[in-house]
């Protein structure tokens, strides 16, 4: 997970981006738009690459057990929305 780590650069919690070799597109949410003050940032090629970092994330650093159905929606939504 420390790869996944950075310093946000940006105040957009969510970005999508060539990866290096340009053959997918990456997709990028920062942790800090659910809970503010972290600086996490999880990366994916899909939404659900990015949830499924961000729920792993969000059991190791902040001991959230479960992401509620409207916590789930809430971050698809800023996924969806980019």
């Amino acid at each position: 997970m420390q790869e996944e780590a950075r310093k946000r650069g940006s105040n957009v919690p969510v970005r999508h981006g060539d990866k290096e070799d340009g053959m997918s597109k990456r997709i990028e949410l920062d942790c800090g738009a659910v809970v503010p003050g972290c600086e996490f940032v999880a990366h994916g090629e899909t939404p659900a690459d990015v949830l499924a970092k961000l729920a792993e994330h969000g059991r190791a650093a902040h001991g959230i057990e479960h992401l509620s159905a409207s916590l789930k929606a809430r971050i698809m939504a800023m996924l969806e929305a980019a």
